[in-house]
C-alpha cells in the first residue's frame, strides 16, 4: 500500500489549507498510512472540514463505539472544523444557489444528466468564499467541474485490497466562475 502523487502536488499544497470532502475524510479515517503520509506532506497546514462534511462522516453510523472513534478522529490535531455562523451560511447558501444554476445550465449544454449533491454544492460554494489559500480534496471530481474549478494535483492511494483510488486537489477559479455567471444571464440571479 502507498500513495502516489502527480508531479504538481507538493508545489500545489505549499502554504495552502486543504478542505476535505467526505470521501477523502473517510479514506483518512480508514487508512492510517494515508493519514500519516498526508500529514507529512502538509507540514504545518491542517486539513479543514465543513460542518456538512462532518455530518456526512458521522451520519448512518449506529454502533456507539464507531461513533466515538469517528468523533475522536475529527478531534485529531491535523483536522479543524471551519467556523460557521449565520453570515457565513447565508453567503454560502446564496453562492450555492448560483452554482446550482450554473451547473444546470452547463450540464444542459454538455448533455450531462445529474447534478452534484447538496453537500458538494455547498462545499463548492464554501471553497468559493474561502479564497486562494484553500484547496479542496475530493474523490468526486465530477461534482466540481472544470468550467469552474482547476485541478492542481492528483493523489492516488493504493488501498488494502490493491485497488487504486484517486482524489483530486482542486482550486476555485474566479475568472471561470465570472465567465459562467455572465453566461447565466438573467436566470434568477
Amino acid at each position: 500500500m502507498g500513495i502516489f502523487l502527480d508531479e504538481n502536488f507538493k508545489e500545489s499544497v505549499r502554504g495552502k489549507y486543504c478542505l476535505l470532502d467526505n470521501d477523502f475524510l473517510g479514506a483518512l479515517f480508514n487508512d492510517n498510512s494515508l493519514f500519516l503520509a498526508m500529514k507529512d506532506l502538509l507540514n504545518d497546514y491542517p486539513f479543514v472540514y465543513d460542518n456538512l462534511t462532518s455530518f456526512e462522516f458521522l451520519r448512518d453510523i449506529y454502533v456507539p463505539s464507531q461513533i466515538v472513534l469517528r468523533e475522536k478522529f475529527l478531534s485529531k490535531d491535523l483536522l479543524f472544523p471551519l467556523s460557521d455562523h449565520q453570515e457565513i451560511y447565508t453567503k454560502t447558501q446564496t453562492n450555492a444557489l448560483i452554482l446550482s444554476k450554473i451547473y444546470a445550465q452547463n450540464n444542459s449544454k454538455l448533455n450531462q444528466k445529474g447534478s452534484a449533491s447538496f453537500t458538494d454544492i455547498f462545499l463548492a460554494s464554501r471553497l468559493m468564499s474561502l479564497g486562494s489559500k484553500y484547496l479542496l480534496i475530493t474523490g468526486n471530481k465530477k461534482d466540481f467541474p472544470n468550467y469552474i474549478f482547476d485541478t492542481k494535483g492528483i493523489i492516488t492511494n493504493e488501498e488494502a485490497s490493491g485497488a487504486l483510488r484517486s482524489y483530486s486537489l482542486l482550486s476555485f477559479d474566479p475568472d471561470k466562475f465570472d465567465k459562467c455567471f455572465k453566461e447565466l444571464g438573467g436566470v434568477g440571479n
